[in-house]
């Protein structure tokens, strides 16, 4: 009778504690499949841009002053800013400003998609983000203090009269998505690392 019981309590020991590891593999999953994402979407901003602004001048990484008084009379928001966890800006906070720019960027992309000959490009860019956008909202529902994401809202599709300042639009959106996507990579390191 000892031995039944000792394995029947070995047995339920074992089942309870294999009951962690799903949740430990699925956030790992997740903060794995955001990073993949955020490589992806790293390497595709490039041909985006490449198949999207045909100005002359207008390179990748580079916003000339003028084009910021553009952004300014377009009203391009700009994106949330990140920075390293600490006691003021938590992991949670971090998240919810990833999920913020992203939104952003989405609905900006969406703006000069349908101005665009290279529509399909920027249709492939958009689906990553969405992709990394759902991984991130797997990352805060582990979090306990996420308080959902507060909505930039910006109408630029009625702010692009003419083919120059869909183009300006576009060299603006994807150069600060460039940028942002850089600081998501980073934040989504010092989380997956950061002991606290």
């Amino acid at each position: 009778m000892n031995a039944r019981l000792a394995l029947i309590l070995h047995c339920c020991c074992l089942a309870t504690l294999g009951r962690g590891a799903p949740l430990v593999r699925t956030r790992r999953d997740a903060e794995e499949q955001a990073r993949s994402l955020v490589a992806k979407i790293l390497r595709d901003i490039p041909a985006a841009h490449d198949a999207s602004v045909t100005v002359t001048g207008f390179v990748l990484r580079q916003v000339p002053s003028n084009l910021q008084f553009m952004a300014r009379s377009l009203d391009i928001p700009p994106a949330p800013v990140l920075r390293a966890q600490d006691a003021t800006f938590t992991k949670e906070m971090c998240l919810e400003r990833i999920a913020e720019g992203l939104q952003l960027h989405l609905r900006l992309l969406e703006a000069v998609r349908a101005r665009l000959n290279s529509a399909a490009v920027i249709s492939n860019l958009e689906a990553n983000i969405k992709d990394l956008l759902v991984q991130i909202r797997k990352m805060e529902g582990w979090s306990s203090t996420s308080n959902g994401v507060r909505s930039t809202v910006t109408d630029l599709s009625s702010r692009l009269t003419g083919d120059y300042e869909v183009q300006v639009a576009a060299h603006l959106t994807l150069s600060q998505l460039l940028s942002f996507t850089q600081n998501v990579s980073r934040s989504l390191h010092n989380i997956t690392h950061h002991k606290a």
